[in-house]
């Protein structure tokens, strides 16, 4: 697993609900990649799955636990891709964020999310240049006035672990 310590600065709380998350590259056998949106996320915008570690939950078993809510995958193979070490910095208030990245290959099955909760509207299988270009609008979101999500800051951080994805998995 490779390792990465980022700094990101933000003007915002956004990030401060946890302190260590997954994030699942699920893969198909024709090497689609799955994405998903959510109901309230701006137009275009799919990323990656992602979800938080629980207190005394190893990241593998959140891995599972997470992929199964949002997809209703049971059946997989991961590996670790990569760690990465944030230092996110909002003002003098310093917070330490990790994202735990794996690959997860899957054989071809419905997706159907299990967790409602997980508000999700939508997925699609992309290849890696569609993949790529949904990673550039990660990080050209613009902050919507009468939102009270920090679209901009948000998509910039979501669009870190995207970057380091794809260097990994091309």
């Amino acid at each position: 697993m490779k390792e990465y310590h980022v700094e990101f600065e933000t003007k915002r709380d956004f990030l401060i609900k946890r302190d260590k998350e997954i994030l699942a590259v699920i893969i198909f056998p024709d090497k689609t990649i799955l994405v998903s949106r959510k109901d309230h996320y701006p137009k275009d915008v799919y990323r990656l799955t992602t979800g938080g570690i629980k207190k005394n939950e190893k990241p593998e078993e959140a891995l599972k636990r997470e992929i199964y809510e949002e997809t209703g995958i049971t059946e997989m193979r991961f590996k670790p891709l990569a760690l990465i070490n944030y230092k996110i910095k909002n003002g003098k208030c310093i917070k330490d964020y990790q994202t735990y990245a794996y690959v997860v290959n899957v054989e071809e099955q419905n997706i159907t999310v299990m967790d409602p909760d997980e508000n999700i509207s939508d997925f699609k299988r992309v290849n890696i240049r569609e993949f790529q270009n949904l990673t550039k609008i990660l990080g050209s979101l613009k902050l919507i006035d009468k939102s009270e999500t920090p679209w901009d800051e948000w998509g910039k951080f979501r669009k870190i672990a995207h970057d380091i994805t794809i260097e990994l998995i091309e």
